[in-house]
Protein backbone atom coordinates (compact mmCIF):
# COMPACT_ATOMS: atom_id res chain seq x y z
CA UNK A 1 0.00 0.00 0.00
CA UNK A 2 1.49 3.10 -0.90
CA UNK A 3 1.45 5.89 2.39
CA UNK A 4 3.47 8.58 3.46
CA UNK A 5 1.83 7.87 6.75
CA UNK A 6 4.14 9.54 9.59
CA UNK A 7 3.54 10.33 13.29
CA UNK A 8 0.18 11.84 13.58
CA UNK A 9 1.46 14.35 16.15
CA UNK A 10 4.09 15.68 13.79
CA UNK A 11 0.75 16.75 11.70
CA UNK A 12 -1.46 18.10 13.99
CA UNK A 13 -1.63 18.39 17.93
CA UNK A 14 -5.11 19.03 18.19
CA UNK A 15 -7.26 17.03 20.59
CA UNK A 16 -9.81 14.22 19.03
CA UNK A 17 -13.07 15.41 17.23
CA UNK A 18 -16.21 13.84 18.54
CA UNK A 19 -19.26 13.76 16.50
CA UNK A 20 -21.77 17.07 17.88
CA UNK A 21 -24.47 16.27 16.03
CA UNK A 22 -27.92 15.52 17.50
CA UNK A 23 -30.45 14.34 15.24
CA UNK A 24 -34.07 13.21 15.09
CA UNK A 25 -36.04 10.61 14.05
CA UNK A 26 -38.95 12.02 11.60
CA UNK A 27 -42.16 12.68 12.96
CA UNK A 28 -44.42 9.29 13.44
CA UNK A 29 -47.22 7.66 11.35
CA UNK A 30 -49.48 10.79 11.69
CA UNK A 31 -52.84 9.75 13.58
CA UNK A 32 -54.53 13.46 13.22
CA UNK A 33 -57.29 11.48 11.01
CA UNK A 34 -58.88 8.20 11.85
CA UNK A 35 -58.62 5.21 9.80
CA UNK A 36 -61.66 3.32 7.98
CA UNK A 37 -61.59 -0.28 6.85
CA UNK A 38 -57.84 -0.75 7.65
CA UNK A 39 -56.62 -3.79 8.87
CA UNK A 40 -54.20 -4.15 11.53
CA UNK A 41 -51.91 -5.89 9.33
CA UNK A 42 -51.76 -2.90 7.29
CA UNK A 43 -51.18 -0.32 9.42
CA UNK A 44 -48.20 -2.25 11.37
CA UNK A 45 -46.85 -2.73 7.98
CA UNK A 46 -46.95 1.09 7.00
CA UNK A 47 -45.52 2.01 10.61
CA UNK A 48 -42.75 -0.81 9.72
CA UNK A 49 -42.11 1.06 6.73
CA UNK A 50 -41.65 4.72 8.07
CA UNK A 51 -39.69 3.69 11.05
CA UNK A 52 -37.30 2.00 8.09
CA UNK A 53 -37.14 4.71 6.23
CA UNK A 54 -36.67 6.70 9.41
CA UNK A 55 -33.76 5.48 10.38
CA UNK A 56 -32.32 5.49 6.63
CA UNK A 57 -33.03 8.83 6.22
CA UNK A 58 -30.72 9.38 9.58
CA UNK A 59 -28.04 7.77 8.77
CA UNK A 60 -28.20 9.21 5.32
CA UNK A 61 -27.96 12.58 6.34
CA UNK A 62 -25.35 12.35 8.66
CA UNK A 63 -23.46 10.53 5.17
CA UNK A 64 -24.24 12.98 3.04
CA UNK A 65 -23.39 16.00 5.05
CA UNK A 66 -19.82 15.55 4.73
CA UNK A 67 -19.96 14.94 0.87
CA UNK A 68 -22.42 17.70 0.02
CA UNK A 69 -20.59 19.76 -2.28
CA UNK A 70 -20.29 20.86 -5.77
CA UNK A 71 -17.86 22.33 -7.85
CA UNK A 72 -18.55 26.12 -6.65
CA UNK A 73 -17.61 25.24 -3.14
CA UNK A 74 -15.21 21.95 -2.83
CA UNK A 75 -11.95 21.28 -4.59
CA UNK A 76 -12.24 19.77 -7.81
CA UNK A 77 -12.39 16.09 -8.10
CA UNK A 78 -11.08 15.53 -11.73
CA UNK A 79 -8.07 15.89 -12.86
CA UNK A 80 -6.27 18.91 -14.03
CA UNK A 81 -3.72 18.58 -16.71
CA UNK A 82 -1.93 21.34 -15.33
CA UNK A 83 -1.85 19.65 -12.36
CA UNK A 84 2.14 18.78 -12.50
CA UNK A 85 3.36 22.68 -13.92
CA UNK A 86 6.38 24.11 -11.52
CA UNK A 87 7.50 20.71 -10.53
CA UNK A 88 10.87 19.61 -11.49
CA UNK A 89 10.90 16.24 -13.20
CA UNK A 90 12.60 14.18 -15.81
CA UNK A 91 10.90 13.89 -18.43
CA UNK A 92 10.47 10.39 -18.74
CA UNK A 93 8.92 10.50 -15.02
CA UNK A 94 6.77 13.28 -16.48
CA UNK A 95 5.26 11.46 -19.22
CA UNK A 96 4.82 7.95 -16.54
CA UNK A 97 3.28 10.61 -14.21
CA UNK A 98 1.04 12.19 -17.21
CA UNK A 99 -0.19 8.61 -18.85
CA UNK A 100 -1.17 7.88 -15.05
CA UNK A 101 -3.02 10.78 -14.23
CA UNK A 102 -4.77 10.74 -17.24
CA UNK A 103 -5.74 7.03 -16.90
CA UNK A 104 -7.17 7.63 -13.15
CA UNK A 105 -4.64 5.23 -11.93
CA UNK A 106 -3.85 7.53 -9.19
CA UNK A 107 -1.93 4.58 -7.18
CA UNK A 108 1.05 4.23 -9.76
CA UNK A 109 1.60 8.33 -9.93
CA UNK A 110 1.54 8.24 -6.33
CA UNK A 111 4.11 5.59 -6.52
CA UNK A 112 6.53 7.64 -8.83
CA UNK A 113 6.18 10.44 -6.98
CA UNK A 114 6.62 9.38 -3.24
CA UNK A 115 10.07 8.04 -5.18
CA UNK A 116 11.00 11.64 -6.26
CA UNK A 117 9.82 12.58 -2.99
CA UNK A 118 12.32 10.39 -0.94
CA UNK A 119 14.96 11.55 -3.45
CA UNK A 120 14.18 15.27 -2.68
CA UNK A 121 11.84 15.56 0.39
CA UNK A 122 12.53 19.32 0.66
CA UNK A 123 10.85 19.85 -2.44
CA UNK A 124 7.30 21.60 -1.79
CA UNK A 125 5.81 21.40 -5.12
CA UNK A 126 5.92 17.76 -5.50
CA UNK A 127 4.18 17.38 -1.84
CA UNK A 128 1.65 20.14 -3.20
CA UNK A 129 1.06 17.78 -5.91
CA UNK A 130 1.20 14.71 -3.93
CA UNK A 131 -1.32 16.00 -1.56
CA UNK A 132 -3.79 17.22 -4.62
CA UNK A 133 -3.27 13.21 -6.08
CA UNK A 134 -3.87 12.04 -2.64
CA UNK A 135 -7.31 14.27 -2.61
CA UNK A 136 -8.60 12.83 -5.54
CA UNK A 137 -7.89 9.51 -4.72
CA UNK A 138 -9.94 9.65 -1.06
CA UNK A 139 -7.04 10.08 0.83
CA UNK A 140 -7.57 12.16 3.09
CA UNK A 141 -5.14 11.69 5.39
CA UNK A 142 -2.10 11.05 3.19
CA UNK A 143 -3.29 14.15 1.55
CA UNK A 144 -3.13 16.33 5.27
CA UNK A 145 0.17 15.11 6.12
CA UNK A 146 1.46 16.17 2.57
CA UNK A 147 -0.23 19.50 2.66
CA UNK A 148 1.38 19.89 6.29
CA UNK A 149 4.71 19.03 5.50
CA UNK A 150 4.73 21.60 2.40
CA UNK A 151 3.21 24.52 4.93
CA UNK A 152 6.30 23.71 6.71
CA UNK A 153 8.48 24.45 3.69
CA UNK A 154 6.42 27.38 2.45
CA UNK A 155 3.05 28.53 3.37
CA UNK A 156 0.35 27.25 1.49
CA UNK A 157 -2.04 29.14 -1.17
CA UNK A 158 -5.30 29.79 -0.71
CA UNK A 159 -6.29 26.85 -2.97
CA UNK A 160 -3.67 23.99 -1.29
CA UNK A 161 -4.63 25.71 2.29
CA UNK A 162 -8.54 24.30 1.03
CA UNK A 163 -7.71 21.82 -0.30
CA UNK A 164 -5.92 20.71 3.31
CA UNK A 165 -9.34 22.07 5.44
CA UNK A 166 -11.60 20.08 3.15
CA UNK A 167 -9.74 17.02 3.93
CA UNK A 168 -9.85 17.61 7.33
CA UNK A 169 -13.45 17.40 7.00
CA UNK A 170 -13.39 14.45 5.16
CA UNK A 171 -11.83 13.18 7.99
CA UNK A 172 -14.12 14.51 10.42
CA UNK A 173 -11.80 16.64 12.22
CA UNK A 174 -13.88 19.57 12.42
CA UNK A 175 -11.84 21.40 14.77
CA UNK A 176 -8.55 20.73 12.75
CA UNK A 177 -10.38 22.60 9.60
CA UNK A 178 -11.68 25.40 11.73
CA UNK A 179 -8.25 27.07 12.27
CA UNK A 180 -7.19 26.67 8.10
CA UNK A 181 -10.63 28.81 6.85
CA UNK A 182 -9.87 31.24 9.71
CA UNK A 183 -6.55 31.39 7.67
CA UNK A 184 -8.32 31.70 4.22
CA UNK A 185 -11.11 34.18 5.57
CA UNK A 186 -8.33 36.36 6.69
CA UNK A 187 -6.25 36.29 3.70
CA UNK A 188 -9.18 36.94 1.46
CA UNK A 189 -13.03 38.32 3.04
CA UNK A 190 -13.95 39.09 0.25
CA UNK A 191 -14.29 35.32 -0.68
CA UNK A 192 -17.86 34.13 0.14
CA UNK A 193 -16.58 30.47 0.16
CA UNK A 194 -14.75 31.01 2.79
CA UNK A 195 -17.78 32.18 5.41
CA UNK A 196 -20.15 29.80 4.17
CA UNK A 197 -18.01 26.68 5.27
CA UNK A 198 -16.98 28.52 8.14
CA UNK A 199 -21.17 27.96 8.87
CA UNK A 200 -21.57 24.75 7.51
CA UNK A 201 -18.89 23.55 10.69
CA UNK A 202 -21.01 26.18 12.75
CA UNK A 203 -23.68 24.01 12.04
CA UNK A 204 -22.28 20.83 12.72
CA UNK A 205 -21.55 22.22 15.87
CA UNK A 206 -25.10 23.03 16.39
CA UNK A 207 -23.89 26.63 17.28
CA UNK A 208 -26.70 27.91 14.75
CA UNK A 209 -26.26 31.44 16.42
CA UNK A 210 -22.62 32.20 14.46
CA UNK A 211 -23.70 29.76 11.64
CA UNK A 212 -26.35 32.21 10.61
CA UNK A 213 -24.24 35.43 11.49
CA UNK A 214 -21.43 33.60 8.76
CA UNK A 215 -23.98 32.28 5.92
CA UNK A 216 -25.32 35.89 6.00
CA UNK A 217 -21.90 37.01 5.61
CA UNK A 218 -21.74 35.17 2.89
CA UNK A 219 -24.88 36.10 1.17
CA UNK A 220 -23.74 39.88 1.58
CA UNK A 221 -20.50 38.83 -0.73
CA UNK A 222 -22.35 36.80 -3.14
CA UNK A 223 -26.04 37.41 -3.42
CA UNK A 224 -26.71 34.75 -6.14
CA UNK A 225 -25.01 31.94 -4.08
CA UNK A 226 -27.31 29.43 -3.80
CA UNK A 227 -26.10 27.09 -1.38
CA UNK A 228 -26.06 29.41 0.60
CA UNK A 229 -29.71 30.51 0.96
CA UNK A 230 -30.53 26.95 0.79
CA UNK A 231 -28.15 26.50 4.22
CA UNK A 232 -29.39 29.68 5.25
CA UNK A 233 -32.76 27.91 5.51
CA UNK A 234 -31.74 25.02 7.33
CA UNK A 235 -30.23 27.01 9.90
CA UNK A 236 -33.22 29.26 10.59
CA UNK A 237 -35.12 25.94 10.83
CA UNK A 238 -33.44 25.25 13.20
CA UNK A 239 -33.92 28.06 15.21
CA UNK A 240 -37.38 27.55 14.87
CA UNK A 241 -37.87 30.67 12.67
CA UNK A 242 -40.00 29.18 10.02
CA UNK A 243 -41.10 32.05 8.29
CA UNK A 244 -37.53 33.15 7.66
CA UNK A 245 -36.37 29.68 6.40
CA UNK A 246 -39.31 29.50 4.12
CA UNK A 247 -38.31 33.17 2.34
CA UNK A 248 -34.51 31.79 2.15
CA UNK A 249 -35.38 28.02 0.96
CA UNK A 250 -37.64 30.32 -1.99
CA UNK A 251 -34.61 32.47 -2.63
CA UNK A 252 -32.41 29.03 -3.16
CA UNK A 253 -35.28 27.23 -5.18
CA UNK A 254 -35.14 30.59 -7.62
CA UNK A 255 -31.66 30.70 -8.03
CA UNK A 256 -31.42 27.37 -8.12
CA UNK A 257 -33.89 27.19 -11.77
CA UNK A 258 -32.57 30.57 -12.93
CA UNK A 259 -28.58 28.59 -12.75
CA UNK A 260 -30.07 25.65 -14.01
CA UNK A 261 -28.33 24.10 -11.18
CA UNK A 262 -30.12 21.15 -11.06
CA UNK A 263 -29.87 20.66 -7.09
CA UNK A 264 -32.69 18.61 -5.70
CA UNK A 265 -31.67 20.36 -1.82
CA UNK A 266 -33.77 23.66 -2.26
CA UNK A 267 -37.37 22.33 -3.27
CA UNK A 268 -36.66 19.05 -1.04
CA UNK A 269 -35.85 21.54 1.88
CA UNK A 270 -38.55 23.31 0.95
CA UNK A 271 -41.59 20.58 0.77
CA UNK A 272 -40.43 19.20 3.94
CA UNK A 273 -40.68 22.46 6.19
CA UNK A 274 -44.23 23.16 4.74
CA UNK A 275 -44.81 19.52 4.85
CA UNK A 276 -44.09 19.43 8.52
CA UNK A 277 -46.03 22.54 9.23
CA UNK A 278 -48.60 20.78 7.45
CA UNK A 279 -49.57 23.24 4.52
CA UNK A 280 -49.70 20.12 2.40
CA UNK A 281 -50.87 21.72 -0.78
CA UNK A 282 -47.92 23.97 -0.80
CA UNK A 283 -45.54 21.13 -0.20
CA UNK A 284 -46.38 18.85 -3.16
CA UNK A 285 -45.26 20.75 -5.75
CA UNK A 286 -41.52 21.39 -4.19
CA UNK A 287 -41.03 17.39 -3.49
CA UNK A 288 -41.95 16.71 -7.01
CA UNK A 289 -39.42 19.42 -8.33
CA UNK A 290 -36.85 17.56 -6.05
CA UNK A 291 -37.58 14.42 -7.94
CA UNK A 292 -37.77 16.45 -10.89
CA UNK A 293 -34.16 17.61 -10.49
CA UNK A 294 -32.67 14.25 -9.42
CA UNK A 295 -35.38 10.95 -9.91
CA UNK A 296 -32.97 8.84 -7.71
CA UNK A 297 -32.91 11.58 -4.73
CA UNK A 298 -34.12 8.82 -2.19
CA UNK A 299 -35.20 11.77 0.76
CA UNK A 300 -37.80 13.25 -1.69
CA UNK A 301 -38.95 9.68 -1.81
CA UNK A 302 -39.50 9.48 1.81
CA UNK A 303 -40.87 13.14 2.08
CA UNK A 304 -43.20 12.17 -0.97
CA UNK A 305 -43.91 8.90 1.39
CA UNK A 306 -44.98 11.47 4.47
CA UNK A 307 -47.18 13.77 2.21
CA UNK A 308 -48.81 11.00 1.04
CA UNK A 309 -49.28 9.01 4.32
CA UNK A 310 -50.81 12.43 5.62
CA UNK A 311 -52.91 12.78 2.71
CA UNK A 312 -54.71 8.76 3.74
CA UNK A 313 -52.81 7.56 0.64
CA UNK A 314 -51.71 4.85 2.39
CA UNK A 315 -50.65 2.73 -0.50
CA UNK A 316 -49.64 5.45 -2.79
CA UNK A 317 -47.12 5.93 0.68
CA UNK A 318 -46.12 2.60 0.67
CA UNK A 319 -44.95 2.87 -2.66
CA UNK A 320 -43.04 5.81 -1.91
CA UNK A 321 -40.92 4.45 1.13
CA UNK A 322 -40.17 1.34 -0.89
CA UNK A 323 -38.76 3.85 -3.32
CA UNK A 324 -36.67 5.44 -1.09
CA UNK A 325 -35.13 2.31 0.70
CA UNK A 326 -34.65 0.57 -2.92
CA UNK A 327 -32.12 4.13 -3.34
Amino acid sequence: KVSIRCNRTAVVSQPEWKPCIESKFPPPLSEECPRNKVSPKDTIRTIGLLACCATFVLFEAVRVWAQAGGPRDTPGKTYNPNMLMGVTLDPPVRVSVEEALHGRQYIRAEAILLDQHNKNPGSAPLLLVLGRIFFLDGKYEDCAIALKKADKLSPLENRYRFTLAMAYIAMKHSDWARPEIEKLMRADPNKALYPYWLSRLDYHAMRLGDAVTHIQGAIQLDPNFMKAHDNLGLYLEGLGKHDEAILAYKTAVRLNRAESLHSPWPAHNLGALLSKLGRIAEAEPYIKESLKEDPRFPLAYFQLGLLRERQLKDNDAVQALKQALAL
